[in-house]
């Protein structure tokens, strides 16, 4: 009878020691992750560069905006003081905003060139100021 008892006990410890073990991970499971990790930098990568550019009376932070052909950027425009806008003719930019308010518009980088903005709505007496580049290269 002992010895059943302590047969019973060797195999209960045996039994309560290997559950509690992790299973290292399987050669699939290591490449899995791995690969799950690449293709998250991958879509990082595609994502559009985000530019902001702040609005107030009567400036535009930054006044050049710099960007390559083809790169996929987005403006980001925040109208920090006034009611503001940004026109761009030879760009299709047409973009107003509030004060308070934050507007995104893509940047169109399909021709090299400097293409000049101002600001497009009237918004007082240092409004002529409020002009800048955009640079795409």
């Amino acid at each position: 009878m002992k010895r059943s008892i302590l047969v019973s006990l060797v195999l209960g410890s045996l039994l309560l020691s290997a559950c509690g073990q992790t299973k290292p991970p399987a050669t699939g499971d290591v490449a899995s992750s791995a690969s799950s990790a690449v293709s998250a930098a991958s879509s990082v990568q595609g994502e559009a560069r985000v530019i902001r550019v702040e609005a107030s009376n009567w400036a535009f932070t930054p006044s050049v905006i710099t960007a390559k052909v083809g790169e996929k950027v987005k403006l980001e425009f925040v109208g920090v003081s006034g009611n503001h806008g940004i026109g761009v003719p030879d760009l299709g930019l047409d973009v107003k905003f509030n004060e308070g308010q934050t507007v995104t518009a893509d940047l169109p980088t399909d021709k090299a060139g400097s293409f000049p903005f101002k600001c497009n709505v009237l918004c007082g007496e240092g409004h002529r100021d409020m002009t800048g580049t955009i640079v795409v290269e």
